[in-house]
C-alpha cells in the first residue's frame, strides 16, 4: 500500500518507508498537539497533550526528555510509555509539582515522543515550566509584647512572592480582637517575584475590654486573587497599665518661717501592670533638695513583686523620698519649684512645690531653756505676762527627752517620739549629747561627721520651734512667732570649751548669742555699784535660785523671806544640782540693795562633770549584769556581759577585729541602750521606794560566736536589789557629793550653819541616799528648809532662766528688781598659760585664780627677753580645777586653746585675759583681739558613744 507524502505531495511511499525519497520528510503518521505549552504551578499546573495515530497499526510511544538534566517536577499521565491504537488518539496530561520547583523557576523543556523504540521515529514538543505565585511570610507572627493603656502600637507583616508569576492580593483583614486592625487597602495589589510587601498592623489599647496580665490575641488573614488558600498571621499583645501615683501630688508649705527647715515625704506608687525604671528624681531650684535612698531604681508591678526580691536598686510597688527646703535662704513671700520624676521611656511626672515665707512677729522676751543631759525643759512668758508657762512636745510632756533620731541626713525627730524609736534605730540615735560638749566626740551618721555642737543645735532648734508653737496657740492674735532670744543654762562647772560649744549650738539654731551686748554691758556699772551679768549663758544653780526665791515668796511667809533678805548677811542658799550629766554645788546669797531691789550673788561654784545620773545608771547596769549571770540556769547559756558593759571604743575595736556585720552591731547597740534604760528604771523605782523584780528578756542576754549573735533560750528574773547593795554602789558618788558641798562652803567662806535653805534641782536627789548624804552636813537645818519636790526638779531651772530673761529689758520698779550681780560670781576654775621651768616638763602659770569674780580681766606682760628669737609669742591656755601646777598627767588641767602673736615692731607684748559674762575666755595682745585656736577636751574612754 502506498501513501502520498504529506509534505511534498510528490512521492508515493509504501508503509515500510520512514522518510520521503523526494523531500526527506518524516513520513511518521503520529501527531502531537498541546493544549498550551505553558505549565504554571498553582495557576496552570497541568496541560492536555493529544497524540493521534493516523496509521493502520498501533504505536508504542515513549515520552523522553531531551534535556541532559531532566526535571522531576514534570510528569505525564499516562506515561511516560503508552499505546496509541491505530487510527485513534490518546489524551496525555502533562503536570508540574510546584513543591519540587525552586523559587522563581522558569525554564523551557523539550520532549521527544519515540515510536516503537525507533529513535528515527519521533515527534518533539516543548513545555514552558514556571513556578506560580508563591506567597511567603517573612513575619510568621506578631507579638506586640506590652502596649501601654490608652496608646497604640504598630508592627508590620512582611510578605514576599517566591514564584515567577506576579502574585495578586485580594484582601487583608484582622480578626479575633477589637483592638487589632490593618492599615491600607490591598485589593488587586500585584507582587512580582522577590518583591516584598509591608502590611502595617495596629494594636489600639483603648476601650473597656482591655485584657491585662494574661494578654489578648487575634489573627491577620491574607487572601489572594491568583493563589489558592489564605495565609494567617497570629497576633498577640499584653496591655499594661503604666500608672505612677505620687502622693501627695503637690507639696505646699504655707505660713513657713524662714529660719526653719521644712521637709515632706512623698511616695511613688506603681499601680500599673509593668515594672518601671526611674532614671532620676530632680529639683529645679537650689533651695529644694531631694533626699532619696537611690538615684536610679526600679519599681515593681504587683506580678513582679510577687516573685522578685527587692534590693538597694529594686523596690516593690512603692518608693518613699523627701523634699527638703533649706532654711534661711528664701525671702518673705511665695516661692515655687518643681520635683521631676523621670521614668525610662515614659513621660516625666512633675510634682509642684510651693513655700510661702510668712511674716513673723518678733518675740521680745527671752525664753528659758534648760538643756539637759537626759531631758530638756523650755519655759516662756505667758500671754498675760505674769505667768511662766512650760512648753510641751508633740506627746504633751513638759519633760522633753534630749534624744535625737535621724530619719535621713537632713531630717530628724527629738523628744518622746525620738526616745520611742531609739531602741529600734540605735545607729541613728543621739543620747546625752550635753555630756560630750567640748570634747573630741564627733559622731557619724549617713557618712557625715557631726560635732557635739552640731547635734546639740538640732535639739535646741526644735525646742525653740516648740516654744514658737506654744506662743502661737496661746496668742489671741493670729500669726507666727520668731524667737531669737533665749537664756540657756549650763552646769556651774562647765569648762570654757563646753560653753563655747553651747554658744555655737545656739547660734546654729538661730538664736542671738548677743556678743555685742555682752561686750558693751561688761564695762558698764549700774547705780547699785555692781556689774550686772549680760550673757545669755546662765549657770543652772543660779537659774534655780531665781525660781526658788519667787517660789518662797509665793508659798511661804513672804514677810519673813523679805526680812531674811534684808539682813546684813542676806539669805544664803546651797544649790545641790545633780542632773543626768553633772553634779554641781553652788552657794548663793540674796541681799537687799541700798538703791532698791534684790541682788543675787553666787559665792561659789564647785562641780564634777563625770559623775552625773548617767554614771549611776552605768554602775547600776553593771551590777544587774553580774546578778543576771548568777541567776542564769547552770550551763544554759554563756552570757558575754562585756558586750554590754565594755567601753564604747573597746566595743568598736572588737567589732572591727571580729568583722561583725551591720545587723550584729545594730542589735548590740539596741541591747546596750535597753540595758541602760533598764538600769535607769530600777533607779527610779528605788528613788520612789518601790523596788521590784527585774525581768531580763532573752534578747538582752547575748553572745557573739563566729560573727553570729546568739541569745539566751530563757529569760532571767533578778530579785529586787537590796538597799544596802545599792548604797555600796553609790559610795564613790556619796563621797564626792560630801567633798563638793564642803569645798563650796569653804570657797564661799561660810560655815554650814550659815545656810538657810538647801535647794535641790537635779533628779538624782530623789534617791534617798543622795539626800541623806547632803543633809548630813547640815544637821541643824529643819526639814522645811530642805526643798525637794519632784515637780520643782522638772521646772525650776527653765523657769528661773525665763524669769531672768524677763527682767533684762523690762521697765521694773527699782524696789521690785532682782539683779543677777556679777560681783560675787565665782569662777570654778583657774586660768593660766603653759610655761617651762625646765626644758622638758611644762607647768601651769596661773593668771586668773579660781574663785575670782567674773567678768574679770588680767594682763600679763611679756617683755622682749621673754619673746622667742622668731618674734612670735606662742601661748597655750589651760583651765585648772585643782591646785597642782603640773600639766602632764594632771586630770584637773585642760587645754582651752592657743594663740600666736607676731610681736615685730613692738617692745614685747602685753597679753590681756578676759573672762566675759558667758564665762568664755577672750585674749587681747596690746589691746587688739587675738583669735584663739580652740582645742578639744580629751575624754577618757567611756561607756557611751
Amino acid at each position: 500500500m502506498t501513501t502520498e507524502c504529506r509534505f511534498c505531495r510528490q512521492w508515493e511511499a509504501v508503509a515500510a518507508d520512514t522518510y520521503c525519497s523526494f523531500c526527506g520528510g518524516l513520513l511518521l503518521l503520529l501527531d502531537v498537539t498541546l493544549e498550551s505549552p505553558v505549565l504554571i504551578s498553582t495557576l496552570a499546573p497541568s496541560r492536555r497533550i493529544t497524540m493521534r495515530n493516523g496509521s493502520a497499526d498501533a504505536m508504542q510511544v515513549s515520552i523522553i526528555p531531551k534535556d541532559p538534566t531532566p526535571l522531576p517536577a514534570v510528569a505525564f499521565t499516562p506515561g511516560p510509555s503508552l499505546t496509541v491504537p491505530a487510527r485513534s488518539e490518546v489524551q496525555v496530561i502533562a503536570g508540574v509539582d510546584g513543591g519540587l520547583l525552586t523559587p522563581g523557576f522558569h525554564r523551557t523543556l523539550e520532549y521527544a515522543c519515540v515510536v516503537d523504540g525507533d529513535d528515527r521515529k519521533q515527534r518533539t514538543f516543548r513545555l514552558e515550566v514556571r513556578s506560580g505565585p508563591v506567597p511567603k511570610l517573612i513575619t510568621p507572627a506578631i507579638d506586640f509584647e506590652e502596649v501601654r493603656e490608652g496608646e497604640s502600637a504598630r508592627r508590620a507583616i512582611e510578605l514576599t512572592n517566591s514564584g515567577s508569576v506576579p502574585l495578586r492580593l485580594r484582601a487583608v483583614h484582622g480578626n479575633g480582637s477589637p483592638h487589632l486592625s490593618v492599615e491600607g487597602d490591598y485589593a488587586e495589589r500585584l507582587l512580582r517575584y522577590g518583591e516584598k510587601l509591608s502590611i502595617p498592623v495596629v494594636w489600639n489599647a483603648t476601650g473597656d475590654d482591655l485584657a491585662g496580665d494574661e494578654g489578648d490575641s487575634g489573627t491577620v488573614h491574607i487572601e489572594f486573587g491568583n493563589c489558592a488558600g489564605v495565609l494567617t498571621v497570629p497576633v498577640r499583645a499584653r496591655t499594661f497599665r503604666y500608672r505612677l501615683d505620687v502622693k501627695p501630688p503637690a507639696v505646699r508649705f504655707a505660713h513657713a518661717v524662714a529660719k526653719r527647715d521644712y521637709a515632706q515625704t512623698l511616695r511613688i506608687d506603681n499601680r500599673g501592670t509593668t515594672d518601671v525604671e526611674i532614671e532620676s528624681i530632680e529639683s529645679d531650684q537650689p533651695w529644694l533638695e531631694v533626699i532619696a535612698r537611690a538615684s536610679r531604681f526600679t519599681l515593681l508591678c504587683a506580678e513582679s513583686a510577687a516573685r522578685t526580691l527587692t534590693s538597694p536598686t529594686i523596690f516593690a510597688r512603692f518608693f518613699d523620698f523627701k523634699v527638703f527646703c533649706r532654711r534661711r535662704t528664701l525671702d518673705e513671700g511665695k516661692h515655687s519649684a518643681a520635683v521631676t520624676i523621670r521614668p525610662h521611656g515614659q513621660t516625666p511626672v512633675v510634682v509642684p512645690v510651693e513655700i510661702t515665707i510668712a511674716k513673723t512677729r518678733e518675740y521680745q522676751d527671752y525664753i528659758g531653756i534648760d538643756f539637759g543631759t537626759t531631758n530638756s525643759v523650755v519655759a516662756v512668758m505667758g500671754a498675760s505676762q505674769r505667768d511662766i508657762d512650760l512648753v510641751t512636745d508633740d506627746s504633751g510632756e513638759k519633760l522633753i527627752p534630749s534624744v535625737l533620731v535621724f530619719d535621713d541626713p537632713y531630717t530628724y525627730k527629738i523628744g518622746q517620739a525620738a526616745r520611742n524609736e531609739a531602741d529600734t534605730a540605735p545607729d541613728r540615735t543621739v543620747r546625752s549629747i550635753k555630756r560630750v560638749m567640748g570634747y573630741e566626740s564627733d559622731r557619724t551618721f549617713f557618712d557625715r561627721a557631726y560635732s557635739a555642737a552640731e547635734l546639740a543645735s538640732r535639739i535646741i532648734q526644735r525646742l525653740v520651734e516648740l516654744a514658737e508653737k506654744k506662743l502661737q496657740l496661746g496668742s489671741s492674735n493670729a500669726g507666727l512667732w520668731n524667737i531669737r532670744r533665749a537664756i540657756i543654762t549650763v552646769p556651774a562647772n562647765f569648762y570654757d570649751l563646753q560653753i563655747r560649744d553651747v554658744l555655737d549650738a545656739c547660734r546654729e539654731a538661730g538664736l542671738d548669742t548677743e556678743e555685742d551686748r555682752v561686750h558693751k554691758t561688761e564695762q558698764m556699772h549700774r547705780e547699785e555699784g555692781a556689774v550686772v551679768n549680760a550673757g545669755i549663758i546662765l549657770d543652772e544653780p543660779s537659774a534655780a535660785v531665781l525660781y526658788y526665791i519667787d517660789f518662797l515668796r509665793r508659798t511661804r511667809d513672804a514677810a519673813a523671806i523679805t526680812k531674811a533678805i534684808a539682813r546684813d548677811r542676806g539669805l544664803t542658799l546651797l544649790v545641790f544640782d545633780y542632773g543626768g550629766g553633772t553634779l554641781d554645788v553652788s552657794i548663793a546669797n540674796v541681799t537687799k540693795l541700798q538703791a532698791g531691789g534684790t541682788g543675787l550673788r553666787v559665792l561659789a561654784n564647785m562641780g564634777d562633770n563625770t559623775i552625773g545620773g548617767d554614771h549611776i545608771d552605768v554602775m547600776l547596769m553593771k551590777e544587774l549584769l553580774r546578778r543576771c549571770v548568777d541567776e542564769l540556769p547552770s550551763r544554759k547559756f554563756d552570757f558575754d556581759t562585756t558586750l554590754v558593759s565594755a567601753n564604747f571604743r573597746d566595743l568598736e575595736r572588737r567589732r572591727d577585729s571580729e568583722e561583725w556585720t551591720l545587723d550584729v552591731w545594730q542589735q548590740l547597740l539596741r541591747a546596750r541602750a535597753q540595758w541602760k534604760d533598764l538600769a535607769e528604771r530600777v533607779k527610779i523605782e528605788i528613788a520612789h521606794g518601790r523596788p521590784s523584780p527585774v525581768v531580763i528578756a532573752p534578747d538582752l542576754i547575748l553572745r557573739v560566736t563566729g560573727g553570729i549573735l546568739q541569745q539566751s533560750p530563757v529569760p532571767v528574773t533578778i530579785p529586787p536589789l537590796p538597799d544596802t547593795v545599792f548604797e555600796n554602789l553609790l559610795q564613790p558618788v556619796l563621797a564626792k557629793s560630801t567633798e563638793l558641798v564642803e569645798a563650796s562652803l569653804a570657797l564661799a567662806g561660810i560655815a554650814a550653819k550659815d545656810v538657810d535653805y538647801i535647794l535641790h534641782t537635779g533628779r538624782q536627789s530623789l534617791l534617798p541616799h543622795i539626800r541623806r548624804c547632803v543633809r548630813a552636813t547640815f544637821p541643824n537645818l529643819g526639814d522645811d528648809r530642805d526643798l525637794l519636790e519632784e515637780e520643782h526638779l522638772k521646772v525650776c531651772v527653765a523657769k528661773g532662766a525665763a524669769l531672768y530673761g524677763s527682767m533684762r529689758d523690762r521697765l521694773v520698779a527699782r524696789e521690785a528688781r532682782i539683779l543677777f550681780l556679777s560681783e560675787g560670781r565665782k569662777l570654778p576654775h583657774s586660768y593660766g598659760v603653759e610655761t617651762f621651768t625646765n626644758p622638758i616638763e611644762p607647768e601651769f602659770d596661773e593668771v586668773i585664780k579660781r574663785g575670782e569674780s567674773y567678768p574679770i580681766e588680767r594682763t600679763k606682760p611679756y617683755p622682749p627677753d621673754m619673746v622667742p628669737p622668731s618674734g612670735y609669742l606662742n601661748l597655750k591656755f589651760y583651765q585648772n580645777t585643782g591646785v597642782s601646777r603640773r600639766i602632764v598627767g594632771n586630770p584637773h588641767v585642760s587645754l582651752i586653746g592657743q594663740i600666736s602673736i607676731d610681736t615685730a615692731g613692738h617692745d614685747g607684748c602685753d597679753v590681756t585675759f578676759s573672762i566675759g559674762a558667758n564665762r568664755t575666755l577672750e585674749v587681747f595682745a596690746n589691746g587688739e583681739r587675738v583669735t584663739i585656736e580652740p582645742a578639744r577636751l580629751h575624754e577618757e574612754e567611756s561607756w557611751m558613744g
